[in-house]
């Protein structure tokens, strides 16, 4: 993404440098952003995600977990056209039709791909699917934020020593695709999966998850959260957008602080869990009166290693099943189906340096520290996630006679998997940008209908409901 903003920065050098002296020559503006307020006597949050994960409209005894990980607009391209290839395999079960399309209770996005997983729970699979490639892929966001920062309110916006280019990001997100709405907004709209946007804070270097729970510990609310806030926190490159901020709240929330300090880590914990459970700790004790935000793909660029992170904290599978009422004696029974789809369209394999002797230019090396280092994470998470299953299917095999029942499908629709090697690099070479191209959006509709149709786990589910 880096690449093609600054190539189009250089594109318009006079102008850029017009508006930078028009900068220097203005006085500083006052303006603020939004920012997150304190919670209430009384309030709780709406966006829990409980209503979401059960909604009526969708089967009640199959669990539908889609994330879809960072990569600009060829990552939102490509989870919208796989979205669009899942809900063409409908399925008969138990007396209705559907598709995996339909069935998702939960949607996880990580930067570019929390644009379209914003999306899909804003308008809903149907509703996705149609207005998507419209509402953002036809257009060349890119340019447009361009013009809105050199533009005179641009420039006066980001005189602001509380607004930057990544406010600009979260305002042009709004005007485009989510006009004013908000996650207490998406509490009262029906059939619609939860929604769970990924950040990274800048700090720490730690997840940062948009959900009820990370605010309350924040003495705030998710209910108030603009989804273009959301989406521009994790889809802020470091050095080409800035941070955006969030303030912590001390006063008035113990109870959530205290509740991660009883969850702290134990000697029987996992490193990992350990980490994690740390860096919630130092969240509720700390002095940090604000937490700034960057891409959400420097900590997590999959989505995945927040499932396995969470499910660890919590003590296992069986232990999050009980948590939302289902696989205890007191409450609903296990699911028969737990459905993973992680859509990835991150690039891998060689860099454009390695195929010649000069020396990388100091942009090429920031892009190769920051994408190569994405990659080995993201295959560290895949390995992570593939072992995390193994050990969940054991889990529920051992609740007894219910769990046996229950199965764990993990479907991985990867852009690097694609067998066709023409296509797959032609596919893996499109920009990280906020634009893509007819052409481009053409091979990333023929990747992801490959990409699943050749999917053996996506066959196994939809044998499994088959039935005999």
């Amino acid at each position: 993404m880096a690449n093609a903003f600054l190539n189009l920065l250089r594109a318009n050098a006079k102008r850029s440098l017009a508006a930078v002296l028009c900068l220097a020559l203005c006085a500083c503006s006052s303006l603020k952003p939004w920012q997150n307020h304190a919670l209430r006597a009384g309030e709780a949050a709406e966006y829990d995600g409980r209503e979401q994960l059960f909604d009526a409209a969708r089967i009640p005894d199959v669990l539908v977990v889609a994330s879809f990980s960072g990569g600009g607009s060829r990552a939102a391209a490509f989870a919208h056209a796989v979205v669009g290839e899942l809900d063409s395999l409908p399925y008969a079960w138990q007396g209705r039709t559907t598709t995996l399309a339909r069935e998702i209770d939960m949607v996880i996005g990580v930067s570019g791909g929390s644009v379209a997983a914003a999306h899909l729970a804003w308008h809903g699979t149907a509703g996705h699917l149609a207005r998507f490639h419209e509402d953002f892929l036809a257009q060349d966001f890119q340019s447009r934020l361009f013009r809105k920062s050199l533009s005179p309110s641009g420039l006066r916006e980001i005189s602001s020593p509380w607004f930057g280019r990544g406010n600009i990001l979260a305002d042009q997100l709004d005007v485009v695709l989510f006009d004013g709405a908000t996650f207490g907004r998406l509490a009262r709209l029906e059939s619609r999966p939860y929604l769970i946007v990924g950040a990274t804070d800048l700090s720490s270097g730690a997840e940062f998850d948009f959900t009820s729970t990370q605010f309350a510990i924040l003495c705030s609310s998710i209910d108030e959260v603009p989804l273009s806030f959301a989406v521009a926190a994790s889809s802020s490159v470091p050095l080409l957008f800035s941070p955006l901020s969030v303030q912590v709240h001390r006063d008035g929330c113990s109870p959530a602080q205290d509740a991660v300090r009883a969850n702290a880590a134990t000697a029987g914990d996992s490193a990992r869990v350990k980490l994690t459970k740390g860096e919630l700790g130092a969240l509720a004790t700390g002095e940090r009166r604000f937490i700034h935000l960057v891409d959400g793909g420097l900590s997590d660029n999959l989505g995945t290693r927040r499932i396995t992170d969470y499910v660890a904290q919590m003590g296992g599978i069986g232990a999050v099943l009980q948590s939302l009422g289902q696989g205890s004696d007191q409450s609903g029974p296990l699911p028969l189906h737990i459905v993973f789809i992680a859509i990835n369209s991150e690039r891998q394999g060689p860099l454009p340096i390695d195929q010649r002797g000069q020396v990388p230019s100091m942009l090429e090396v920031a892009d190769a520290l920051i994408y190569s280092g994405l990659g080995r994470t993201s295959r560290e998470t895949g390995l992570v996630f593939k072992e995390a299953v193994d050990n969940w299917r054991a889990e529920l095999a051992a609740l007894g006679p219910a769990g046996r029942n229950s199965d764990i499908f993990a479907i991985e629709i990867n852009l690097s998997d694609l067998e066709d090697q023409v296509l797959r690099k032609r596919v893996l070479e499109v920009p990280t940008a906020f634009r893509v191209s007819p052409e481009d959006l053409a091979a990333l509709r023929q990747a992801a209908r490959l990409s699943v149709a050749s999917s053996t786990e996506l066959k196994r589910y939809l044998e499994s409901v088959a039935g005999p």
